[in-house]
């Protein structure tokens, strides 16, 4: 039986809806799935924007402080979806200050400042670094003498 190209159409359509409605079940977006985004605090905002990526079927994420607006519960649920995207083979390149959300999802860090490469290595070659210390914490001061 030859089926007709608008039937198969609907079929690839209707497998791919189902196919994205899968991929966004793995962000936490539940409890806000049918609001508008002016509606939501901007930590459902980045949520919203991974799921997003995640039904185009995007093969590299690129997130862009991920975790803007969120408390540390929040954050830690996007660092454990991060790492579930990862071990499913996702490549994930996250630029972040928190240091703490670098630590728990990435294995490679790169350090710039002012577009300078300054570090690169694992988490904690970078938390220990002097050039990253000075460009991000400033240079501590000497205590002035009594």
């Amino acid at each position: 039986m030859i089926r007709h190209p608008v039937a198969r159409q609907k079929d690839d359509r209707k497998k791919k809806i189902v196919k994205s409605m899968e991929r966004a079940k793995l962000t936490p977006i539940d409890n806000f799935v049918n609001k508008f985004p002016h509606e939501l605090s901007g930590g459902e905002q980045q949520k919203a924007l991974i799921a997003r990526s995640l039904v185009q079927e995007a093969k590299i994420l690129l997130l862009d402080e991920p975790t803007a607006g969120m408390n540390a519960a929040e954050t830690h649920i996007v660092g454990k979806l991060i790492l579930k995207l990862r071990d499913e083979g996702l490549t994930i390149l996250v630029i972040e200050h928190d240091m703490e959300l670098i630590s728990q999802v990435c294995d490679e860090v790169v350090a710039l400042n002012f577009g300078q490469l300054i570090a690169d290595g694992t988490p904690a070659e970078i938390k220990a670094n002097s050039a990253v210390i000075e460009a991000y914490l400033g240079e501590e001061e000497e205590a002035a003498p009594a």
